[in-house]
């Protein structure tokens, strides 16, 4: 079981700082995702030799490893020089992240809702160029439906990783994204249902919980003007939310059986009862013997998959908040 953090928040340190914060965390693992120094949101990366290197030497004096880099281009643009330009920004990431010694890249199709054949049809050629480099450098590569791109459902951005028919090629579930994975025809979101659906292409998961923008009828959120194309979701800690952690997948058992239960019929994807505002970091809410289920039956379904920890904990420092997680998944890991 590899447990990665995503640095996201701390991409104004310094490299090599960022890393000595990790590490300092207690983390092994760093999920890269983009940052305006060494690969930019939709722009050529900015890493030379010496920033691959200082990167290298950071991880090298920490043990700290990448588990994955996470860029993000506009690979499915139908606007053709946008998406020769993308491209070429992905090249250039790819020979990054093998010179970086690691062997996965995670991302996302990319491209809106709107003019979803002509974008689709774009993301075809820009595989059809990619793909070959990927194969090259023998880095895999896991896609995730993201909410607002041109696939934002589970199925067929299941159906459309298949279709690539590349074994290293897989699928990245993030947990929440939920309920616009389910589709707006359910009122709610299977998780079972859809991670079986995955399968054997499950490769990576993204843990954090989110509200169910669809309830009340689909009236929990009002935006203005109407049907205007936003989309909405949170990045929450479990249990904060309402993802139903509870899953075939995850061994479903009646409430008062649960193995991870709070007491009576309380199970953890009622708590709590009346959720509020008030994030709470990783350990502040489930215990350890909770953590050590988890991480369990993670392991049970892929015993190489990472999962990287959202820290925003308005109680706790950016710093004190990841400490207390990486903490209790330290302590819930060596449990197993």
């Amino acid at each position: 079981m590899k447990i990665a953090i995503d640095p996201y928040m701390f991409r104004a340190l310094p490299v090599r700082e960022m890393v000595r914060t990790v590490a300092d965390l207690g983390y092994d693992y760093i999920e890269l995702s983009p940052r305006d120094d060494f690969m930019p949101f939709f722009l050529h990366p900015r890493a030379d030799d010496d920033k691959i290197a200082e990167l290298r030497g950071a991880l090298d004096e920490t043990g700290v490893r990448l588990s994955s880099v996470l860029p993000l281009y506009k690979w499915s643009s139908p606007d053709e020089s946008e998406r020769q330009a993308a491209v070429r920004y992905w090249r250039r990431m790819i020979e990054i992240t093998a010179e970086l010694g690691c062997d996965l890249m995670n991302s996302e199709f990319n491209g809106r809702p709107d003019q979803a054949a002509q974008r689709e049809a774009a993301f075809w050629r820009s595989m059809d160029e990619l793909l070959p480099v990927f194969e090259r450098e023998g880095i895999g590569l896991n896609l995730e439906a993201h909410p607002d791109d041109f696939c934002e459902e589970n199925d067929r951005a299941v159906d459309l990783v298949r279709a690539i028919n590349k074994p290293y090629v897989n699928y990245l579930y993030c947990a929440p994204h939920t309920f616009h994975l389910s589709g707006p025809a359910e009122p709610g979101a299977d998780i079972a249902r859809m991670m079986r659906y995955v399968g054997d292409r499950l490769q990576r998961l993204h843990i954090a919980d989110t509200f169910n923008h669809k309830g009340s009828s689909g009236l929990r959120y009002i935006l203005n003007p109407p049907g205007t194309a936003a989309r909405i979701h949170q990045h929450l800690d479990i249990g904060q939310g309402e993802v139903d952690w509870d899953t075939d997948r995850f061994t479903r058992v009646p409430g008062a059986e649960h193995p991870v239960s709070l007491g009576g019929r309380y199970t953890v994807n009622q708590w709590p009862r009346g959720a509020s505002w008030d994030f709470v970091a990783v350990g502040r809410g489930h215990g350890q013997e909770y953590w050590t289920q988890f991480l369990r039956a993670l392991r049970e379904a892929d015993p190489d998959m990472a999962v990287n920890i959202e820290h925003e904990d308005l109680e706790l420092g950016r710093l004190e908040g990841l400490e207390v997680a990486a903490r209790h998944l330290r302590a819930a890991a060596a449990a197993l």
